[in-house]
């Protein structure tokens, strides 16, 4: 059987469902209808898959598919800053955007971002291999993604 954002992982699903809707408050804040206020950031690390979700209010929750879990509500504000700065990045990309009414999870050596607004999930895949050569829009919240996960490894 496997786990982990390819699998049957009922807390990642749940997990990623939430992540995903556009139903809940946007934490009081006031936002224009494209402003993104949650982004969710999947990809591959050393062969196991890995989100990170962060707010606008700079929750943050990372989910190792590699069997160590999931870390919730992170509490360290550096990484409560990071979780800030993905969403603030993902101003600079959502018009290059496209809506998703699907969401398929990332597949080994692909980073896929969706971004959450008022009103529409919005979405793109990009090889995680171009995303260092070229340094996509997408490198900044990945690099940043990244970093979070680090220090949670770390910590």
């Amino acid at each position: 059987m496997q786990t982990g954002v390819n699998g049957a992982d009922k807390q990642y699903t749940k997990f990623r469902k939430s992540a995903l809707s556009k139903k809940d408050e946007a934490q009081g804040i006031a936002l224009s209808g494209s402003e993104p206020y949650k982004v969710l950031v999947e990809f591959y690390l050393s062969g196991a898959p890995v989100a990170v979700f962060c707010a606008i209010d700079g929750t943050a929750a990372i989910y190792f598919g590699s069997g160590s879990g999931f870390f919730e509500n992170v509490q360290n504000e550096t990484m409560q800053k990071i979780a800030k700065s993905i969403v603030f990045e993902a101003k600079n990309i959502v018009m290059n955007l496209e809506e998703k009414y699907e969401f398929p999870h990332a597949q080994e050596g692909e980073i896929n971002v969706y971004v959450v607004t008022e009103d529409k999930v919005l979405g793109t895949f990009v090889d995680q291999s171009m995303t260092f050569e070229q340094q996509t829009d997408i490198w900044k919240i990945y690099y940043l993604a990244s970093e979070l996960v680090s220090m949670r490894m770390n910590s």
